[in-house]
């Protein structure tokens, strides 16, 4: 089993995300989602001193018995998954609505959103989302009915997912998603989650009614490592890609619902950014500033301060 992504995500307030949670996704096809309760904290202490009781460091991972198929994590299951060969490349989370997005090697941005409800049905949905669960915890994906969607086939392996900043309404209607895809038909994508009837129930592919939209592609012809949205700059977006650059794009919506993603800066690197597989080169943007932290394949960590007219 490898891990190729983890997200440490805060509470989602009134959607029950609790005081927090680790995600991990991998070769194993779907999403464990781990509770950071009082509870689950001090499961893993107690774990921990029998370790170190029994004559071993602590090693500060998780056993078998809590680790992805113990107890303690929620594993978010895709339609089919469990051995279809899927590997979850990137994770991204927003608190309010509670949403937690993947990309996969199998070309699609998936969205979970906690908290739906919906009476037995719902429950029974709930049940099929976090089947091999365990009956762990995971805050409010465990406890939660969690609705699914995904989008359509995306054109390459999706390696970097992010939510747009500045969405902070529990009952959004909608939310913005960017997207980047690997390979010679490498791109940078716009989608927008759209929530369906919260009464529908959830579940594996039926998403209680929710669904993602595409809204618009820019093909870059080489892999997009890395895409984020800029904090405090107003509708920019940063990608990073194999062609050794660093981008913003400003991404605009009209009213009829046309989109657009359109260059407006870039900083060109000593090296590519990610690596052939699909994984690497992921960067970080300052929550206040906007500023951006990125490490290129040959080992140069870049500060950039965005400055944008």
């Amino acid at each position: 089993m490898n891990i190729t992504a983890v997200l440490a995500g805060g509470g989602g307030g009134d959607d029950g995300g609790g005081s927090g949670w680790v995600a991990a996704g991998g070769d194993f096809s779907d999403v464990a989602v781990w509770s950071l309760s009082d509870a689950t904290l001090a499961a893993l202490g107690e774990e921990e001193q029998q370790k170190k009781e029994e004559g071993g460091d602590g090693g500060g991972g998780l056993s078998e018995k809590n680790g992805m198929d113990g107890a303690l994590a929620t594993r978010l299951r895709f339609p089919g998954g469990g051995g279809g060969g899927d590997c979850v490349l990137a994770l991204a989370f927003l608190a309010r609505p509670l949403l937690l997005a993947s990309g996969t090697n199998d070309h699609k941005l998936r969205v979970w959103r906690a908290g739906v409800v919906g009476g037995a049905a719902a429950a029974a949905a709930a049940a099929a989302a976090t089947a091999g669960s365990g009956g762990g915890g995971g805050g409010g994906w465990g406890a939660d009915v969690v609705a699914l969607s995904e989008s359509a086939d995306l054109g390459g392996w999706v390696t970097s997912v992010a939510f747009a900043n500045g969405q902070d309404d529990a009952a959004a209607p909608f939310v913005i998603v960017a997207a980047g895809t690997a390979g010679a038909d490498g791109s940078v994508q716009l989608l927008r989650w759209l929530r369906g009837s919260a009464d529908s129930g959830g579940g594996a592919g039926g998403g209680g009614g929710d669904r993602i939209d595409l809204l618009a592609v820019v093909r870059l012809g080489c892999t997009v490592a890395w895409c984020d949205f800029v904090s405090g700059r107003g509708a920019l977006l940063a990608t990073a890609s194999a062609d050794k650059l660093v981008q913003l794009w400003r991404w605009s919506i009209d009213a009829d619902g046309t989109a657009a993603l359109v260059p407006c800066a870039a900083f060109p690197a000593g090296a590519r950014f990610g690596s052939p597989d699909g994984v690497g080169g992921q960067g970080d943007v300052h929550c206040r500033t906007g500023d951006i932290c990125i490490g290129d394949e040959a080992g140069r960590l870049y500060c950039l301060a965005v400055e944008v007219d």
